[in-house]
C-alpha cells in the first residue's frame, strides 16, 4: 500500500517527502519513508533512479535532494531521483526485535 502526503513548500530542490510505503512481515505493516524529485521533462521520462543511502542505519530521505546538482541534465530530465529512510532510520517506522 502506498500513501501520499500534501507536498510540503520549503523542501530543497522540488524533494517531496510524499510517499510512504507500508510493507507487512507476518501481518504487521512497515512504513517506509520515500522521497521524489519529479523529472524535469514528463513526455520524456522514463522511470526512477533508486538512490540507496548505503548503511547500516543511514537516512537517505534527503539523498535526491543532495544528489540533483550532481546528476547529468540528462539524467535529471528523463528519471525521477527516489531516496527512503531504511527501516528503523529517520522517518520510517522503528525496528522491534522483540527483546
Amino acid at each position: 500500500m502506498i500513501r501520499t502526503e500534501p507536498h510540503r513548500p520549503g523542501t530543497p530542490s522540488g524533494a517531496r517527502p510524499d510517499a510512504g510505503a507500508a510493507l507487512g512481515e507476518g501481518g504487521r505493516a512497515t512504513g517506509i519513508a520515500v522521497s521524489r524529485i519529479e523529472a524535469g521533462s514528463a513526455a520524456k521520462r522514463h522511470g526512477v533512479l533508486l538512490l540507496n543511502p548505503g548503511g547500516p542505519g543511514s537516512p537517505g530521505l534527503t539523498v535526491p535532494a543532495e544528489m540533483e546538482p550532481l546528476l547529468p541534465a540528462e539524467v535529471r530530465e528523463h528519471f525521477d531521483p527516489v531516496g527512503f529512510d531504511p527501516r528503523g532510520v529517520g522517518r520510517s517506522s522503528p525496528v522491534n526485535c522483540g527483546l
